[in-house]
């Protein structure tokens, strides 16, 4: 859990780039910016800037099982959990997670907090992120983000390397995605959510 994110993290050339996709969660109160996916030396990569409203909420405790996780802040304060233990971190600051740690990230301040992040690799992070926009503006989250079970087994069973609650145990949500991913498919939920058509 080091302080050290990757130099690629360079946030003038990042800044610089033309989002390719806007992704809005109005429950959480975060703007997630597509900055770039692409491949170098170190693998398969997603960087995006993530604009966190002054009362923006937090998604609920995750860990993401098969990817690393770097956020680097460029302004504002956040607040980072990291298995129980809480971090501030300010301007230029920067804390990479491996996979399988369990954290929750906020803003700490009372203004913008904008922060760039990278997920090696990023398997299908733009899907969970649209997909939890979408679920948002249907009204299938909860206040923390979080789906409704349903959709969340159907994106869960399709997507097994990418995100699960810290609780309950990943065995039993993989166990209730099996499960439930039938029914939720009947009742309409998606697998996987792409871009809007433009």
């Amino acid at each position: 859990m080091a302080g050290n994110a990757r130099t690629r993290l360079n946030e003038e050339r990042l800044l610089q780039i033309e989002p390719y996709e806007v992704i809005d969660n109005p429950v959480v109160g975060q703007e997630h910016r597509l900055l770039e996916r692409g491949e170098d030396d170190d693998g398969e990569f997603l960087r995006y800037e993530v604009r966190f409203q002054a009362d923006a909420t937090s998604f609920a405790e995750h860990l993401h099982p098969k990817s690393d996780e770097t956020f680097k802040v460029l302004e504002g304060d956040l607040r980072i959990t990291i298995e129980d233990e809480d971090r501030s971190l300010g301007p230029g600051a920067s804390v990479t997670l491996p996979a399988g740690v369990p954290h929750t990230h906020r803003p700490a301040g009372g203004g913008e907090t904008r922060v760039v992040s990278e997920v090696r690799p990023p398997l299908a992070t733009e899907s969970l992120l649209r997909g939890l926009s979408v679920l948002a503006r249907e009204g299938n989250t909860d206040d923390e983000g979080t789906p409704n079970l349903l959709p969340l087994s159907v994106f869960g069973a399709a997507n097994p390397d990418l995100v699960y609650l810290s609780s309950p145990p990943v065995v039993v949500q993989k166990l209730l995605f099996t499960l439930l991913a039938p029914v939720g498919r009947l009742r309409g939920y998606a697998a996987e959510y792409p871009p809007a058509p433009e």
